[in-house]
């Protein structure tokens, strides 16, 4: 294997090819089911990228020797025209089944939602400001997050636990390789503090997220929020109801002929005179809806990066396993021997200069000290101590 080759294995279209040739029959339903839209979001996914999954998955069956050959015998899908692919049928199939999705699901307009009296249409345009409550469902993102996390199936969880044993063996034969190759057990790119790094910025982006609403101060303020929404909503909904009473009855007499109940119906701007209770619940909520996706998806970044740390961290730690408890042993001995060795060397030149010190001064047939034959004799006579001193001073 060439360690400088970058280019990556598609790894879809090697498992495609394995099941295809294990039960191919079940490969093409899962594609048809896969090319339903309503499956497509109720699994918690944004339906317009639909059309692009499932022509990706249909290429990697066409690649597979016996891919076409499936689809031509169980796809429900199959090419209109001449020199179409299957990838191309599927992708405009699907494309196709997305707009009537949408537009048999489609949310946020007044039959959808429940308004379909006048007065629904009056009270909806004044307390909550012409949009309904549920107008901003059709968020994608706030769709994709309310329909994920669905459970795996059993078949699917057994699966991925075989990929990830084959692929665990397999990190662990290519780490005994570089080690033993290169005496590295990681390079750059398995920068453990890198991860971490990128593991708690994410983690920041999530707390700055849900601060305001989870936070000190967040829950208090949020349930003193609702308890002034119900006590404002109700006088409001008391003001409105008396109000739109009297003006309905105007406007009818109106219509019957009355011309002082025309000039008496009322022109009031209901607005000024509303508690604001309710536009502050449906701003919170629109901003939870905006958020929480955010959130989701801040988590499971940080998801991605606490287990690529833990899979950083368990590679190496095999990898120290098996080769360090040799090495380290290897190291203690070499310690071991320059440590005598350094001791060794000391006691011996220590004791090689003190054998010389005792030496030099005569000691172990060391030289000896020059003793003159005759020793000095001091001047006896007055004379002989004038001599001396006078030639001290010469």
């Amino acid at each position: 294997m060439d360690p400088n080759n970058k280019s990556p294995i598609d790894v879809g279209s090697l498992i495609i090819n394995y099941t295809m040739h294990d039960n191919a029959q079940q490969v093409i339903a899962a594609v048809d089911l896969l090319a339903t839209p309503a499956f497509f979001a109720v699994e918690g996914y944004d339906i317009t990228q639909e059309d692009e999954a499932t022509q990706q998955v249909v290429s990697w069956i066409e690649l597979s020797d016996v891919g076409k050959a499936a689809l031509l015998k169980y796809a429900k899908v199959k090419p209109s025209a001449a020199g179409e692919s299957f990838a191309d049928a599927y992708d405009q199939t699907v494309k196709a089944r997305e707009a009537q999705y949408s537009a048999a699901n489609g949310l946020g307009t007044p039959e959808a939602n429940g308004y379909h009296t006048q007065a629904a249409n009056t009270l909806r345009d004044i307390l909550l400001g012409g949009a309904a409550a549920s107008s901003s469902s059709q968020d994608p993102d706030a769709a994709q997050a309310s329909g994920a996390a669905q459970p795996a199936k059993p078949e699917t969880l057994r699966f991925a636990a075989e990929l990830a044993l084959n692929v665990s063996q397999s990190v662990k034969d290519f780490n005994e390789q570089c080690y033993e190759y290169s005496g590295t057990s990681s390079n750059p790119l398995d920068s453990t503090c890198n991860s971490i790094n990128g593991m708690i910025k994410k983690t920041q982006s999530f707390l700055t997220l849900m601060n305001n609403y989870a936070g000190p101060g967040g829950p208090e303020f949020i349930e003193k929020q609702a308890d002034d929404f119900i006590n404002g909503t109700l006088q409001d909904m008391v003001l409105l109801s008396g109000e739109l009473i009297d003006e309905g009855i105007a406007s009818f007499q109106c219509s019957a002929g009355n011309s002082a109940a025309c000039k008496s119906i009322p022109n009031t701007d209901y607005t000024m005179h509303l508690s604001g209770a309710t536009t502050f619940i449906t701003d919170t909520a629109k901003d939870l809806q905006s958020t929480l996706p955010q959130v989701i998806k801040a988590l499971q970044t940080a998801k991605k990066e606490v287990s690529m740390i833990s899979g950083v961290i368990d590679s190496i730690s095999q990898m120290l396993g098996l080769k360090a408890p040799p090495l380290m042993e290897k190291m203690g001995k070499l310690y071991k021997t320059v440590w005598i060795a350094y001791f060794v060397f000391f006691f011996l030149f220590s004791g090689t200069m003190l054998f010389y010190g005792f030496w030099a001064n005569g000691w172990f047939g060391g030289p000896q000290a020059d003793v003159p034959e005759s020793e000095y004799q001091p001047p006896q006579t007055f004379m002989e101590r004038m001599r001396t001193c006078c030639g001290s001073c010469l």
